[in-house]
């Protein structure tokens, strides 16, 4: 069965999801809606709109996974349920409690970094406090935490590839678009993003025509992300 997920016309939450379907090796497929110009248009979003309350969602929101009887929307919950489906989530739910809580403990932090460049984008007041030094200049003390825990590390937890580090790439591969050098007091951090865009599946995903690099973010993101000046 054909997995089915969809989001905006854009990377946002949704790339880290089409990487981890690339390296699973589900088949799957992938819709994705337009915005309407900018927020100067009350019907921005009519793409989405017209059809979001008739996929059979709980909570219908962007992105959503469609696999069968199961509707899924949220992007961390659609990843683990992909994750689980094909044996990537890196440590496994019955594993020890305290495993299972570092590897929530690392999601979060990363949702975290993520959600820097989110708000990078759309300019949150808050900024001044979150990298006084602007979010450019702030990630290569960002990456630092990561890079300790990383040490030699293959992948995040070891050996084994898994969702999270879907996550991480992406945040990498960002940073690198707003500060080209953010790595470069980081040689873990660069091998280890070295390494997984050249995982056979990601990379050729990564040269092709369904890879989407800008925009990052949706028409809200008025300070970066949106247009290129």
């Amino acid at each position: 069965m054909t997995i089915k997920v969809g989001y905006w016309n854009l990377r946002g939450l949704m790339s880290p999801i089409q990487y981890l379907l690339q390296i699973s090796g589900l088949p799957h497929e992938v819709k994705r809606y337009d915005f309407d110009g900018d927020l100067s248009n009350p019907n921005v979003i009519e793409s989405w709109l017209a059809e979001k309350n008739d996929l059979g969602l709980d909570l219908p929101n962007l992105p959503y996974l469609l696999d069968g009887d199961v509707k899924l929307t949220q992007s961390l919950a659609i990843m683990k349920y992909i994750a689980r489906k094909s044996g990537l989530l890196g440590i496994e739910d019955n594993a020890e409690p305290h495993l299972v809580a570092k590897r929530e403990m690392i999601e979060q932090q990363l949702n975290d970094l993520r959600y820097d460049y989110i708000y990078y984008g759309i300019g949150n007041p808050l900024n001044r406090f979150f990298f006084p030094e602007g979010l450019p200049a702030a990630t290569v003390r960002k990456l630092g935490l990561m890079s300790k825990f990383i040490g030699t590390q293959k992948f995040l937890f070891g050996d084994s590839v898994s969702y999270l580090d879907m996550i991480f790439f992406e945040v990498i591969d960002i940073f690198k678009m707003l500060n080209k050098d953010c790595c470069e007091t980081h040689p873990n951090i660069e091998a280890y993003y070295s390494r997984i865009r050249n995982l056979p599946r990601l990379k050729e995903f990564l040269a092709s025509d369904k890879f989407i690099e800008w925009p990052v973010l949706g028409p809200v993101a008025t300070n970066w992300g949106w247009t290129k000046e």
